[in-house]
C-alpha cells in the first residue's frame, strides 16, 4: 500500500480480516519506532490512516527534539 513519505523509513500493508478491512503503517523517526493500525468494518479509508500515522511520526519526532508534543491528526 502506498504511503506519503513519513519519517526515515516507513512500510505500509493492507489485509483482509474477519468483517471488514486493515491496513499497517509502521515507521522509524530516528531511534523510535511507530506501528498504527486501522481496521474499518465497512470501506478502509487510506487517508485517516495517513493522518493518524503523520500525527504519531510528528509527535515521536517533537519528543526527540525535547520539544512538547503537539501534533494532531486532521480528518
Amino acid at each position: 500500500m502506498p504511503v506519503e513519505p513519513l519519517g526515515d523509513e516507513r512500510v505500509a500493508y493492507r489485509k483482509e480480516i474477519v468483517n471488514g478491512a486493515g491496513a499497517e503503517v509502521g515507521v522509524r523517526v530516528g531511534t523510535v519506532v511507530t506501528w498504527t493500525t486501522y481496521r474499518s468494518g465497512d470501506s478502509l479509508d487510506p487517508a485517516a490512516l495517513t493522518a493518524l500515522a503523520r500525527m504519531i511520526t510528528e509527535r515521536a519526532q517533537q519528543a526527540q527534539d525535547g520539544r512538547e508534543p503537539s501534533a494532531r491528526a486532521e480528518f
